[in-house]
């Protein structure tokens, strides 16, 4: 887990790749609400994004994005990642739909200069 913060030390969040089975790895992130519509997690999975395909035998990254939570499918589209599946699940005795957007390897190399 890495924290998010200010160019000045200020922590606005957390971020983490969970590295899983068959070349595969979830993030996951939580920013601040006063931080919240300024870039700061799409330029921390665009970071985080390059590391794991550069340096790591990862084939696809996933972000899921509970449905209705536009800025987090935002960050996932902006950085190269399509919506692949839904599925519901249930998150504290409600079930959710959840929206898995998923980068590939080929994918990623596709969208470097």
């Amino acid at each position: 887990c890495l924290a998010i913060c200010l160019a000045n030390g200020t922590p606005m969040g957390l971020i983490d790749l969970r590295f899983k089975k068959d070349n595969l790895a979830d993030f996951a992130y939580a920013i601040s609400p006063e931080f919240w519509g300024k870039g700061y997690v799409s330029e921390a999975v665009k970071c985080l994004t390059d590391w794991a395909f550069k340096t790591t035998q990862v084939q696809t990254l996933q972000i899921r994005v509970y449905e209705g939570n536009g800025a987090s499918a935002k960050v996932a589209t902006k950085n190269g990642f399509a919506e692949t599946s839904r599925h519901s699940e249930v998150v504290k005795y409600v079930e959710v739909t959840v929206l898995v957007h998923t980068l590939t390897r080929s994918d990623w190399f596709k969208l470097q200069p």
